[in-house]
């Protein structure tokens, strides 16, 4: 599981996965520790969330792209990080022999995602592409 730790947030370790070139749906996820303290009981300091951005061209819905995740990543999540929460989603194009990827619409089931982590998210992963990242009210079924 490829993860980078987020320069502006130091308690955010970031994923990314796109695996498809044109328009697909995606979702914005987050998974909490799976231990919170340590063996004495104690809360521990230094806890970090992991917060995923993926898309893939196999589910037509937010609600398979979440479950595609789930079923790809449960073996590396499993007694590490709790299963994942959906925080909303919408649609990416995503171009890499431009340098281009634009993420607009939002999720009919999950609602919008917090643009300023998927912005966060893709500008850590994506650094030198050419970003547009919005909301807006577009729904694709």
């Amino acid at each position: 599981m490829n993860t980078i730790q987020s320069v502006k947030y130091p308690n955010r370790i970031y994923q990314c996965i796109i695996n498809h070139i044109g328009d697909e749906k995606y979702v914005l996820l987050r998974c909490e520790p799976y231990k919170l303290t340590d063996d004495d009981g104690k809360d521990l300091t230094d806890i970090k969330e992991l917060y995923v951005f993926s898309s893939c061209d196999s589910e037509d819905y937010h609600s398979g792209q979440l479950k595609w995740y789930i079923s790809e990543t449960e073996s590396q999540l499993k007694g590490i990080w709790r299963s994942p929460e959906c925080l909303g989603g919408g649609i990416i194009d995503f171009n890499p022999s431009e340098s281009k990827l634009k993420c607009y619409g939002t999720s009919y089931g999950f609602g919008d995602p917090d643009i300023e982590i998927v912005r966060d998210i893709l500008e850590t992963f994506y650094p030198d592409f050419q970003r547009n990242v919005n909301v807006t009210n577009y729904v694709r079924g």
